[in-house]
């Protein structure tokens, strides 16, 4: 009987020696699990970061867009203007000539009446 039990407690051993290496298998296993599971927070972290960092500079974007549009529209107001003023401007250059045309007309007609009034007088 002794023979036929070291049989059986070699197989015991062969097992128990498999249970601890599918624990240590499964210890280390857990051990990478739980560092991929940092690595992913970490990377998660990293995501969410980033997408507050786009959305802010999604928003700067916007804001320059609008700033760039009221420029040239400022830009465009002060071009029209310009324009107002330079019409103006020849407006009032061709106001002068005529006034100056009519005050010569008038100068030349009040030295005709001085010509008939003074032929009257002598």
């Amino acid at each position: 009987m002794g023979k036929a039990a070291a049989p059986d407690q070699g197989g015991d051993i062969r097992h128990r020696a498999a249970g601890a290496a599918i624990q240590a298998d499964t210890a280390s296993a857990q051990g990478a699990l739980q560092r991929i599971s940092g690595i992913v927070g970490k990377i998660n972290a990293l995501q969410t970061s980033i997408a507050a960092a786009v959305e802010e500079q999604a928003a700067t974007t916007n804001e320059i867009g609008s700033n760039l549009s009221q420029v040239a529209k400022a830009g465009s107001d002060i071009s029209q203007n310009i324009t107002a003023v330079a019409d103006a401007a020849k407006d009032s250059s061709s106001g002068a000539r005529e006034t100056l045309k009519a005050a010569t007309e008038l100068a030349k007609l009040a030295a005709e009446l001085r010509q008939a009034i003074g032929g009257f007088r002598a």
